[in-house]
C-alpha cells in the first residue's frame, strides 16, 4: 500500500493547462507606438497588463490565474505599494485565442501603457504574446504555460514562471525508469503545440535514460483512444504516459480501465486538475504527475495564502493561482530593486532571479533564457478521499 503526504487543501485544478491550443499568427502593427517614459518613485499607479481566459473553455484557469493576482496586487499595495504608488491590473480576455492573445498584448502596452505583461494561459497564445512583447521591448511573464518553445527561442524579453516540460518530464521519465522499472514506455500525445512539444522531449529523455520509446499522437477532439491504446499494450510497454489536457487524458484513463490494462500511468501539469475523478469515473486513481511543493504547515506562507484564497473566493487554490500570486510578487519586488519600470532594467532585475522566496519555496530564473526552476514533487490522484496528493517516495524503494 502506497503512503501519501498528503498536499495542502487545495483543489489542484491546474497548473498549467500548458496545453498548447492551435497556434495563431497574429499580424504585428507596422510601426511600434512610442511608450512613456519609465516611472521613477512618482507615487502613481504603475500598471500591469493582465492577459488570461475569462470566457470559452479555459474560463476556469483564467478565473484561477486572475485570483491568485488580485490577492498579490493587495499584498503588495497594504506593504507600501511600487515606487510609492499603488500596483494596478489592467485586465483583457483572449478566451485561449492565440489571435486575441496578440492583439490584447498590443492594446495594454500602445493604449494602457503598462510597465509588463503577464498572461496567459496555454502556450500557443503565450508565443503569440512573446512576439509582440519582443517587438516593443516589454517584460512578459507566464505563468500559466510550459512549452520549452517559449524559453528556447531566444527572445530576451520572456520569463516563465511556471514549471517547463522539460524539467517536468525529465523527472517523470527517469522516476519511471527508477522506481517502477520501466524499460518501455508508452507515450499518448495531443497533436498541437503542447503534446508535440511534449513528445520531442519525451523522446530526449528515455533516449538519455536507456528506456525504449513507443508513441501514438491523437487529435484535440478524439473521444475514442481504444485503437490507440492496443498499440500499445500489443507492444508490451511497461508504463503509459500522457501528454495533453486533463478531458482526454480522464477519457485515457477510463478506458485504460475498461481495456482490463493494469499498467502505471504517467501525467503531465495539463492532467493536475481534480474535474479528473468524476470525469474519468474514478479511473484515475495512482495516475502520477509532477507538482511544485507547497508546505503544509498551517504556518507556512502557503497555507496562509490557501486560507485567505478560499475565504475570498469559496474554493481552493489551484495551482495556476499560486504560480500567478508569486508572478505579480515577484514583478513587484524587480521594479522596486530597480526604483523605476525601465523595461531593461526591470527584465534584467527578473532574468537575475536567484532563491527568490515564493509560496513555493525559492525560485530562480535562468538568466539567458527566462526558464523557472524549482524543487519539484511526485503527486497522485487519490480516489479514495478525491484529493491529489505528495507521493511518499520512501515507499516506493
Amino acid at each position: 500500500m502506497k503512503k501519501f503526504v498528503s498536499a495542502l487543501a487545495l483543489t489542484l485544478v491546474l497548473v498549467m493547462t500548458m496545453a498548447c491550443l492551435t497556434a495563431c499568427g497574429s499580424e504585428k502593427p507596422n510601426t511600434p507606438a512610442p511608450r512613456d517614459s519609465s516611472a521613477e518613485l512618482s507615487g502613481e499607479a504603475v500598471k500591469v497588463g493582465v492577459v488570461v481566459p475569462l470566457t470559452g473553455a479555459q474560463a476556469i484557469f483564467g478565473e484561477d490565474l486572475r485570483h491568485g493576482m488580485e490577492l498579490a496586487v493587495e499584498k503588495v499595495n497594504a506593504e507600501g505599494g511600487v515606487l510609492g504608488g499603488k500596483l494596478e491590473l489592467v485586465i483583457e480576455d483572449d478566451a485561449t485565442q492565440a489571435a486575441q492573445s496578440a492583439t490584447a498584448a498590443t492594446k495594454l502596452i500602445v493604449q494602457d501603457k503598462v510597465a509588463a505583461i503577464v498572461g496567459t494561459n496555454g502556450s500557443s497564445g503565450s508565443l503569440a504574446m512573446m512576439e509582440v512583447a519582443d517587438q516593443y521591448g516589454i517584460p512578459l511573464l507566464v505563468p500559466g504555460a510550459s512549452s520549452p518553445l517559449l524559453t528556447n527561442s531566444g527572445s530576451k524579453w520572456i520569463s516563465t514562471t511556471c514549471q517547463g516540460d522539460e524539467l517536468q518530464i525529465e523527472m517523470l521519465v527517469s522516476y519511471a525508469k527508477e522506481y517502477f522499472g520501466v524499460n518501455k514506455l508508452g507515450l499518448l500525445y495531443s497533436n498541437d503545440d503542447y503534446g508535440v512539444g511534449g513528445y520531442n522531449l519525451t523522446a530526449a529523455a528515455a533516449e538519455s535514460t536507456g528506456v525504449d520509446l513507443v508513441a501514438e499522437a491523437f487529435m484535440g477532439d478524439d473521444q475514442n483512444f481504444t485503437a490507440v491504446l492496443s498499440k500499445l499494450k500489443d507492444a508490451d510497454v511497461d508504463a503509459v504516459m500522457m501528454w495533453c489536457l486533463y478531458t482526454p487524458g480522464s477519457l485515457i484513463c477510463k478506458q485504460i480501465s475498461e481495456m482490463g490494462w493494469d499498467v502505471p500511468v504517467f501525467g503531465g501539469a495539463g492532467m493536475v486538475n481534480s474535474a479528473v475523478f468524476e470525469l474519468s469515473g474514478d479511473t484515475c486513481d495512482g495516475v502520477m504527475m509532477t507538482a511544485v511543493y507547497l508546505d503544509p504547515d498551517p504556518d507556512s506562507d502557503a497555507s496562509q495564502f490557501t486560507a485567505t484564497y478560499k475565504e475570498r473566493y469559496g474554493n481552493d487554490p489551484s495551482y495556476a493561482s499560486v504560480h500567478a500570486y508569486d508572478t505579480i510578487c515577484l514583478l513587484a519586488s524587480a521594479i522596486n530593486t530597480v526604483g523605476s519600470t525601465d523595461a531593461e532594467a526591470v527584465q534584467a532585475q527578473i532574468r537575475s532571479t536567484s532563491g527568490f522566496e515564493t509560496l513555493k519555496g525559492p525560485i530562480t530564473i535562468e538568466k539567458d533564457t527566462g526558464k523557472f526552476i524549482c524543487e519539484l514533487r511526485l503527486i497522485e490522484f487519490n480516489t479514495d478521499t478525491h484529493t491529489i496528493d505528495y507521493v511518499d517516495m520512501d515507499s516506493l524503494s
